[in-house]
């Protein structure tokens, strides 16, 4: 198929910047190396090229690019937070949440590493310059989604050599890099320039007409349900903590009216301890006043002796009686009976027991 002239010479010129920014690299690489053989001294900012990072431009450009690095620490990275620009190209980087604290970076460039389409990319909202050419991007969609959420601001990118950008160096067709390119456009707003060629408003309104406001995608959808799935983990673990609290608060409970039913008896029994034994006491001070009263008798003794001295009749002492005993009738006189002599004159012919009966 025939391709447009504007389009290979694009292409062209895209080459051959790759290939004298690799030329360059190269002999910086090689320079650093022949002054660390011959031993020189060299002033603090070339110092600063043989280590860790590059600085120019008053420290607002950094580079760490090839060092042949698979992540970036904390401690590699935490004097350079201010910079603006970012160069991490030909390395072997797959994980880019280390990029969340340069949040005053504007251009990163992250040409020849493995990122992939799944990659978790930080919040960065000044961002405005992506390159990430030669990576294993193969999902479009996922990774533009990704960027509409973590650089809303994106106003350059660059994804040439990626499966998910199909041209004429990888075997797709011009149609299918037209459309890939009214994908992009429509989902980030403020790109003026895609790849090698700037973003043209009759390609955005046809990119807009084509693909309209896609408000979901399969990369919102699936930070969607992780965050959802955090939120719910989040919540059994507060639901969990909840239900050992109040299940520990329970036994707690329980333990402590065990104790209180505990000391409650042990009271009760101690309350009925005192009162038994006052009991017996009193009884006891009260069988002592009475073996006092009446002697060195028992009291079950004299009790027995009042009784029977009660049934007695009171007498003299002369042996007279006094007093007939209570509830006793009175026996009469014996003066009032005949006398014997009386009694053994009568005969059976006497009437005497009528003069009796009167």
């Amino acid at each position: 198929l025939a391709r447009p002239c504007s389009t290979r010479a694009a292409a062209c010129q895209e080459r051959k910047k790759q290939s004298s920014c690799a030329a360059s690299l190269a002999e910086r690489s090689w320079r650093a190396k022949a002054r660390a053989r011959l031993g020189g001294k060299e002033k603090d900012t070339k110092r600063n090229e043989e280590t860790t990072m590059s600085l120019s431009d008053n420290g607002k450009r950094v580079s760490l690019a090839w060092r042949n690095l698979d992540h970036l620490s904390p401690q590699m990275v935490e004097g350079f937070l201010g910079c603006e620009e970012v160069d991490l190209s030909n390395n072997r980087l797959s994980d880019l949440r280390s990029l969340r604290d340069f949040q005053n970076m504007h251009t990163l460039i992250l040409d020849n590493n493995e990122i992939s389409s799944h990659v978790k990319v930080p919040k960065l909202p000044r961002l405005r310059t992506l390159w990430v050419n030669k990576n294993n991007i193969a999902n479009l969609s996922i990774f533009i989604e990704q960027l509409v959420h973590a650089a809303p601001q994106l106003s350059y990118l660059s994804m040439l050599g990626n499966d998910a950008c199909p041209n004429y160096f990888n075997g797709g067709s011009l149609k299918q890099y037209q459309d890939y390119r009214k994908f992009v456009v429509s989902r980030l707003r403020h790109l003026t320039q895609l790849d090698s060629q700037p973003v043209t408003e009759e390609e955005r309104a046809e990119a807009v007409r084509l693909y309209g406001d896609l408000s979901t995608s399969v990369a919102f959808e699936e930070a969607e349900y992780e965050a959802a799935a955090e939120l719910r983990r989040k919540r059994e673990e507060e639901k969990r903590y909840r239900e050992k609290q109040e299940a520990e608060r329970r036994k707690a409970e329980k333990i402590k009216k065990r104790e209180q039913r505990k000391e409650a008896a042990r009271l009760k029994r101690e309350k009925e301890t005192a009162l038994a034994l006052a009991r017996q006491h009193e009884e006891e001070e009260r069988d002592t006043k009475r073996v006092r009263q009446l002697g060195s008798k028992a009291p079950s003794e004299a009790k027995e002796e009042q009784r029977i001295a009660a049934l007695l009749p009171e007498v003299n002492e002369y042996g007279e009686k006094i007093k007939p005993p209570p509830n006793l009738p009175e026996v009469p006189d014996a003066g009032a009976l005949p006398s014997i002599a009386v009694a053994d004159e009568l005969t059976d012919s006497d009437e005497w027991s009528d003069d009796w009966d009167e």
